[in-house]
């Protein structure tokens, strides 16, 4: 039987795109912001495109901050770019706005010195630690990053990669939750198979 995967209403232009990648993929999906078909569904994706402030008020707006804060951990959920960042307790991209504070860390901006900001690449990612999200990934696939704000290096980080010489988390896993830095919808075949991996 299939997975009922929601993926979550934040009017964010990525999740049709998503939509679009996991019925692609053969998956049964929908976009809702209803939080009885939240809980009722077996996979949560949280979209996340705009800025850290930007993100935080309008989840609050739509009553939506404190229900994903409880639940993301507790259902399988995968919380893309700054759906990631919000695992942080903070951000300078965000001043006094606090995020799910999943990670006692604060994201913080690149350095600029010699780097062009954002960051807009297609990067591999370093792997540190085993997980099935991982199956048929290696270090040929590369994954479409656009961001100026970035999480260090932290014990729940699955995978770094490398901007220049500028190391940062592109995969977290919190209990249940998954977040990535880059964005799987648009990243092509190597998209593909991290949605697949997670939808299965």
């Amino acid at each position: 039987m299939k997975s009922k995967i929601i993926i979550i209403d934040t009017n964010s232009s990525n999740q049709f795109n998503l939509l679009n990648a996991i019925r692609y993929l053969g998956h049964n999906a929908i976009i809702s912001k209803e939080k009885k078909k939240i809980l009722d569904s077996d996979k949560i994706i949280f979209p996340g495109i705009g800025s850290y402030n930007h993100v935080c008020r309008n989840l609050k707006k739509m009553n939506l901050f404190n229900f994903l804060k409880m639940i993301l951990k507790e259902k399988d959920s995968l919380s893309i770019c700054v759906g990631m960042q919000l695992f942080f307790n903070s951000s300078e991209e965000g001043k006094y706005i606090n995020g799910f504070n999943y990670i006692n860390q604060k994201v913080i901006k690149f350095d600029s010195k010699n780097l062009e900001i954002p960051n807009i690449s297609w990067l591999p990612i370093i792997k540190k630690k085993r997980d099935k999200i991982f199956k048929g990934i290696s270090s040929k696939d590369k994954f479409y990053f656009v961001h100026s704000f970035m999480a260090k290096d932290n014990n729940h980080t699955l995978a770094n990669s490398n901007y220049n010489t500028q190391k940062f988390t592109s995969l977290i896993k919190i209990k249940k939750a998954y977040g990535c830095q880059f964005h799987p919808e648009i990243s092509g075949e190597s998209g593909l198979k991290f949605l697949n991996n997670f939808c299965k």
